[in-house]
This record gives structure tokens, C-alpha cells and sequence, in this order.
């Protein structure tokens, strides 16, 4: 993980736990698969397992998914 996804998923982090986490359509354009774990603990792509469905491009091909 570089710095920048790292700064990104510290500020969300904490955004979740203070309560100010409103993303922005522009955030949420901005996730990937290892911002959306980090920040979540979750992608949407771990539900999809079974259809293959990726909505990110660095998402795993099979699991595990978690990075």
C-alpha cells in the first residue's frame, strides 16, 4: 500500500469514527478494492463470489479477498 492509499483510508477511518463520513459521489468514485477494505473491512465483491463480479479493477480473481 502506498502513502497516499494509506492517508485515504486514515482519513476515512477517522471520518467514520468521529461521524463525519459523508462521501461525496467523487469519493465514492475514488474507492478500489483496498481502499473499500480498508476503510470498511468489505468489498462488495466478496458477495460476488459466485458471479465473478468485480466492481474494481484491482479486485481479487479468487479469493482470498481480504488483502
Amino acid at each position: 500500500m502506498n502513502k497516499q492509499t494509506a492517508a485515504y483510508i486514515a482519513y476515512w477511518l477517522n471520518a467514520n469514527k468521529t461521524g463525519t463520513d459523508q462521501m461525496s459521489w467523487g469519493d465514492i468514485a475514488n474507492l478500489t478494492h483496498e481502499t473499500q477494505v480498508g476503510i470498511y473491512g468489505f468489498c462488495t465483491c466478496e458477495s460476488q463470489e459466485e458471479t465473478g463480479y468485480r466492481p474494481y479493477d484491482d479486485c481479487p480473481t479468487e479469493g482470498p479477498y481480504h488483502l
